[in-house]
């Protein structure tokens, strides 16, 4: 893998609606993460067996794809990442877990404008609604540049 590597096409309309429709729910839970930087908020990568759902199932479809190349998957987390107007998160890496040989993240955003203010390895990530970025974080610097209003982001990572 490169530093990183962008799909520009990787979301169709309907499933960027329902990451929408999933990340902007007023009963969401939303947790301070790690660091003070941002919230968090974890969804399952399960298909779902509700009505409407369709769209959420072929986007989980699409990322076990991308982020199950590896050879052997020990587990994931998939979550929203939510950054404040005005907030931002510096350069760091994050590292593998314990035992782990490493770990992939495949993220993207839902909400938030045009600029994601995604950094990886000190360069610009031209994210759009339909793309989405796959990195090695425990290898890759990578930040948040100060955010103008709040930006939503999904994220899925790998650990092998």
């Amino acid at each position: 893998m490169e530093q990183f590597t962008v799909y520009p096409p990787f979301l169709v309309s309907h499933e960027q609606a329902a990451l929408i429709q999933i990340a902007a729910d007023p009963n969401r839970l939303w947790e301070r993460g790690r660091e003070a930087y941002y919230y968090r908020s974890r969804f399952d990568l399960e298909v779902k067996k509700e009505e409407g759902s369709e769209a959420f199932n072929e986007f989980v479809a699409k990322v076990l794809l991308v982020i199950t190349s590896e050879p052997v998957v020990i587990g994931y987390e998939a979550c929203f990442l939510r950054f404040p107007h005005g907030s931002s998160w510096p350069d760091h890496i994050d590292p593998a877990p314990e035992g782990a040989h490493g770990h992939a993240r495949l993220m993207g955003y839902v909400l938030g404008g045009v600029d994601t203010n995604l950094q990886i390895a000190g360069t610009p990530v031209p994210l759009r609604p339909e793309s989405a970025v796959c990195f090695r974080p425990e290898l890759i610097p990578h930040a948040i540049r100060q955010v103008k209003n709040d930006r939503v982001f999904w994220s899925v990572t790998v650990t092998f």
